[in-house]
C-alpha cells in the first residue's frame, strides 16, 4: 500500500508542476521580451557623465581619485585607507590630524573605521584635499606643533 501512496504523491506533484509551468510560461515570455527591449534602449543611449561615474574604478585599491559631478567639476574620492595613509604621511596622531582639518578626533576615528568611499561635508572634503598637498613641516606649523629634537646629554668630565 505504501508503494501506491508514493506513486499517487509523485503523480500529483507532476501534475501540479505542469499546471504551474503552464501558468508561468506567458509571464516568462513577456519578461524575456522586456529585457530584450531594455537592452536595445541601452544600446541606443549615448554615454553621459553620470553613467561614466558609475563605471568600475580602474585605480588601485585605497588610492583616491576623482569623478565628474553633474555640473562637470572634479570631485575627489576620499576613502578610509586614503585618510590613514595621509595621516601616516604627515606623521600626525588622530588628534593632531583632526586639529589640522578642523574636525574632532572622533570624526577622524570614524572616517578611518569606515569602509569604502567616505561621505563627508564639503568643508571637510576641501580640508582633506588641501592636506594632500602639504608636507610634514607645513602640517606641523599649521597645528602649532614643534618638531621634537633628540637632546643628547653631554657627559661631564
Amino acid at each position: 500500500m505504501a508503494n501506491i501512496g508514493n506513486m499517487l504523491k509523485d503523480e500529483i506533484n507532476r501534475l501540479c508542476r505542469r499546471q504551474v509551468n503552464a501558468a508561468v510560461a506567458p509571464l516568462r515570455k513577456e519578461l524575456r521580451e522586456q529585457r530584450k527591449a531594455l537592452s536595445e534602449l541601452k544600446k541606443q543611449q549615448p554615454k553621459t557623465p553620470a553613467s561614466v561615474a558609475m563605471e568600475p574604478d580602474p585605480s588601485p585599491k585605497g588610492e583616491s581619485v576623482g569623478v565628474a559631478s553633474a555640473d562637470g567639476r572634479q570631485q575627489p574620492w576620499v576613502t578610509s585607507k586614503g585618510i590613514r595613509a595621509l595621516r601616516g604621511k604627515l606623521c600626525l596622531t588622530q588628534q593632531e590630524f583632526a586639529r589640522l582639518l578642523g574636525v574632532s578626533a572622533i570624526v577622524v576615528h570614524k572616517w578611518e573605521a569606515q569602509k569604502g568611499k567616505l561621505g563627508m561635508r564639503r568643508k571637510n572634503l576641501a580640508a582633506v584635499v588641501a592636506a594632500r598637498g602639504m608636507g610634514i613641516r607645513e602640517a606641523n606649523s599649521r597645528i602649532g606643533k614643534t618638531a621634537a629634537r633628540k637632546k643628547t646629554a653631554k657627559k661631564k668630565a
